[in-house]
Parts: structure tokens; sequence; C-alpha cells
């Protein structure tokens, strides 16, 4: 069994309508900013919902390579977008859906294949079965 851990830690200071936070993501040196207006507001930056939805992109777009190389076409490109639904109500702010949208430039693969391939990929995405929300996948295939 193989084991991987990675780390992220956040700072927060203040309270929650004037405080102010930054993520540090993983081993890299970014550091993004993030507070209450970042995440219900249109203010520049990120927040905790964006950072999911692109964890579950790029492990999605990972996933996806691999199982197309295992079924035996490759990728020229592989396009993911995550769409995180934050929705408040009486007990609270919660994610019960994202929409996962991927576009996959391959040539030598029939759409029904591809779709297969697609839920398989979706299956196997660590972060997929991190969430316990529905995750909506939408897949297009475009062949080149």
């Amino acid at each position: 069994m193989t084991t991987i851990t990675r780390t992220s830690s956040a700072t927060w200071s203040g309270g929650i309508e004037s405080g102010s936070g930054c993520i540090n993501v993983g081993r890299s040196e970014v550091v993004l900013p993030f507070s209450l207006k970042t995440r219900i507001g249109a203010d520049p930056s990120t927040n905790p919902e964006e950072l999911l939805g692109s964890a579950l992109a790029g492990c999605y777009s990972m996933s996806l390579a691999g199982e197309l190389d295992s079924h035996g076409t490759r990728a020229e490109l592989i396009t993911s977008t995550a769409t995180v639904h934050l929705v408040g109500g009486d007990s609270g702010f919660s994610i019960p859906t994202v929409d996962l949208a991927v576009t996959a430039q391959v040539s030598g693969i029939t759409e029904s294949d591809f779709q297969d391939v697609a839920r398989k990929a979706h299956d196997g995405c660590p972060v997929s079965r991190l969430f316990n929300a529905d995750v909506r996948l939408t897949a297009t295939l475009e062949i080149v």
C-alpha cells in the first residue's frame, strides 16, 4: 500500500466580516489571500470553494489522461472546469453539487468509448471520491 501525504495551510486574522487570511498552497511558494468578500463577493483573489474546484479539475484531468492512455488513445488536450455550488440554508452553508465539465481533444476513439472512459476516470479520481456532493460530469469529445 502506498501512502502519499500533501499538506497545505491557512491563516486567518480577525472576525468573519472584517478579517482576512492567506492560504499557502502545498510545497509551492503560492500564497493566496482570501476573505469573506472573496468568498461571497466579487473581490479578486480566491476562496476555499475555488480551490476545491481547482483540485477537482486538476485531479480529473490527470485521471482522464491515464484512462485514455490505458485505452490506447492519448489526448492532445484536456480542459476541465469544476463549478462548486455553495448553498446557504437553515443549517448553514454546504456544497451539495459540483458541475464538472471536460472537453478532450482525442483521436481514435468513438463517442461511446470516450463517455465510458470519462466515467471510469471520474470513478477513479481521488478528489472526485472525496466529495460527498453530487459531482455532475459533462464530457465532450473533440476528435483531432
